[in-house]
């Protein structure tokens, strides 16, 4: 594959800085603690629960997905977090 000298170390740097924007919800709101989590592509929702009460909702945007026997899953872009109390 041609590319621009510059590419590798762009790809690089750019694939860890998605690293850390992946990380940064678990960092704020803990989502990874929460044992389920369901979406509603209607309401535009992702919710983290826990024995049937909810603690984490995000407003979200689906902006892709791939087949589940292709190994991936949903491609959701966070548009605003709010805690469930």
């Amino acid at each position: 594959m041609n590319h621009p000298d510059w590419y590798p170390d762009w790809r690089h740097e750019v694939v860890h800085e998605l690293h850390a924007k992946n990380e940064r919800p678990d960092q704020v709101y803990s989502i990874k603690r929460w044992p389920r989590w369901d979406y509603d592509p209607e309401a535009g929702t992702l919710t983290f629960s826990e024995n049937g009460i909810a603690k984490v909702v995000a407003e979200i945007q689906v902006v892709g997905t791939r087949p589940r026997d292709g190994g991936g899953g949903l491609y959701l872009v966070y548009r605003k977090v709010d805690w469930v109390t």
